[in-house]
């Protein structure tokens, strides 16, 4: 069997399993494998696929026909410039929630400039629900001048979030400290910016979830009460003790949940400026505020 079989194999069978991009995911099944790019799968084609190899990519087509998640089956997740391990017990980031990151980006050069003078104040982010720590290591990794703390209360995920962290470079896994714990509570210090994707799927949604993600992925990752809102509310309060005049919130949210969380939001006289944004689709996906000067914890 050559790579090209092999590719054009694994394509069928995924596509008649009902996959949405069979040979998308075929491509990136084998290109994992062979650790190859999906051009260089098709300049290899020719070459032989061995008996080991065909082994292992049925085995990770059964898991896929099946439901797993394709970040779970590879061990890989592409999150802006880095690629993080992923895998049961630890929720998959998304690209939407990328735009949490431009946000934070935008602030901190709103507020410290380019962070390359010398003797600068440096800026302190905290993540909260950090998962794989997608967002916290993406912030490390392109403001260098930031220190991030990210809290996350799976130890499952946390460990996830450690060994992403190795995968930087020592200087900037350096300057990112993970915290085993619940939301802000976890930490004592102010911050400029706290933000996080927290779980916003409320139980009466259970039912309209696609079944890889509804039997796979962590429901402590997922689902919170009071229609979803429970985790967005208690950030907004505990926001409020540790984030420091003048400094940002930005949380993801669910689709539906803009105008009662900005509600919420608008009433905390501790934050001004609260807003909703949309993501790429259009969708109210994010809530921003800043930390009123005169307001007290």
């Amino acid at each position: 069997m050559t790579v090209r079989q092999a590719l054009d194999g694994a394509a069928r069978e995924l596509a008649r399993a009902g996959e949405h991009d069979g040979r998308g995911e075929a491509e990136i099944l084998l290109g994992r494998l062979l650790s190859a790019g999906r051009a260089d799968l098709y300049l290899r084609g020719e070459e032989e696929f061995d008996t080991g190899a065909a082994r292992t990519l049925a085995l990770w087509i059964l898991r896929r026909q099946g439901g797993e998640p394709l970040q779970y089956i590879t061990g890989e997740a592409a999150y802006r410039d880095l690629v993080l391990e992923v895998g049961p017990g630890v929720f998959i980031p998304r690209p939407e929630t990328e735009l949490l990151v431009d946000v934070a980006l935008a602030f901190l050069r709103e507020r410290f400039g380019s962070g390359a003078a010398a003797g600068a104040a440096r800026p302190r982010v905290l993540e909260c629900c950090a998962g794989s720590g997608a967002i916290a290591l993406s912030i490390a990794a392109e403001r260098p001048d930031a220190t991030v703390f990210a809290t996350e209360l799976s130890p499952r995920a946390i460990a996830f979030a450690a060994r992403n962290r190795a995968r930087l470079a020592p200087s900037e896994a350096a300057r990112v400290h993970l915290v085993q714990g619940d939301l802000a509570t976890a930490l004592g210090a102010e911050f400029d910016v706290l933000l996080a994707n927290p779980p916003y799927i409320a139980e009466s949604e259970r039912a309209d979830l696609p079944p890889d993600v509804l039997h796979h992925e962590p429901h402590l990752a997922l689902f919170a009460a009071h229609d979803g809102l429970a985790i967005v509310e208690r950030l907004i309060d505990e926001g409020a003790a540790r984030v420091a005049p003048g400094g940002l919130l930005a949380l993801e949210l669910g689709a539906g949940q803009g105008d009662t969380a900005r509600t919420r939001l608008a009433a905390d006289p501790r934050w001004v400026g609260a807003e909703v944004r949309k993501d790429l689709a259009g969708r109210s996906r994010m809530l921003i505020a800043r930390r009123s000067q005169e307001g007290t914890p």
